[in-house]
């Protein structure tokens, strides 16, 4: 069985809205419909589970009631960092499944412009590489110069330690695809003071490898205002040409 988690616990302070992100409405549609629309519309996503605010849960449950969720395994409580949410969605899949799933699929629900093609993706490099790597994510090379701040110097981020060679740097995306096992044991062993800022950092900690495929600019993250207007462009486009060729 492969299994998916959609997270959508955070707070969004970096957005500066009273309400959710999650639930900010883009093209008439609350943002994370668009990716358990695509959850559903995915013939590799088997089962899913929705992490949302432990305070708004009967909120986010109101939300999706309308929708056709054939897959949605449960809607549970998240915790106060993106890890432990992951963590909390881990121990729920143990509890309600017989038996544990093959995959474990990553995906930040303030991203609603993932597309099917990205998830095959996903899922035929894992295919491939599985005896090899832990897990697949999408990647994008960044399209600015990159360079390093020295922030130890008196004026801090004023300046500029060197510059970084992009050719190999990627920016990382979600959804992220792992061994429902090794991501688990990785869960279980973090002891780092740092929260990791996705769950392939965390793998990274064992020693396991991880591939990548090619990510979209699509796909970019409800993290600041001016994003919204930008992400109902995408989502337009994709409506138009039958979004995601269902």
């Amino acid at each position: 069985m492969n299994f998916a988690l959609l997270l959508a616990a955070g707070q969004g302070t970096r957005f500066g809205s009273e309400k959710p992100k999650q639930l900010i409405k883009l093209l008439g549609k609350a943002a994370l419909i668009y990716s358990i629309e695509t959850f559903e519309a995915c013939k590799q996503i088997d089962r899913y589970g929705l992490i949302v605010p432990a305070d708004k849960l009967k909120l986010f449950e109101k939300t999706v009631a309308p929708n056709n969720l054939n897959k949605l395994q449960f809607i549970t409580a998240g915790g106060g960092s993106r890890r432990e949410s992951v963590e909390k969605g881990l121990i729920k899949i143990a509890s309600v499944l017989n038996t544990p799933p093959k995959t474990i699929l990553i995906h930040d629900s303030a991203r609603p412009a993932i597309q099917l093609r990205l998830l095959d993706k996903l899922y035929h490099k894992f295919e491939q590489l599985q005896a090899e790597v832990a897990g697949v994510i999408p990647a994008i090379p960044p399209a600015d110069t990159v360079k390093r701040i020295d922030l130890n110097q008196e004026i801090d981020s004023q300046v500029v330690g060197e510059t970084i060679r992009r050719q190999s740097l990627r920016l990382v995306q979600t959804p992220q695809l792992f061994n429902y096992d090794i991501l688990t044991n990785a869960h279980a062993k973090w002891n780092e003071s740092e929260e990791p800022t996705d769950d392939a950092m965390m793998i990274e900690t064992l020693n396991k490898k991880i591939a990548f495929v090619e990510g979209e600019r699509a796909n970019r993250k409800l993290t600041h205002p001016e994003d919204k207007q930008l992400l109902e462009i995408y989502l337009s486009q994709l409506k138009e040409s039958c979004f995601n060729d269902r």
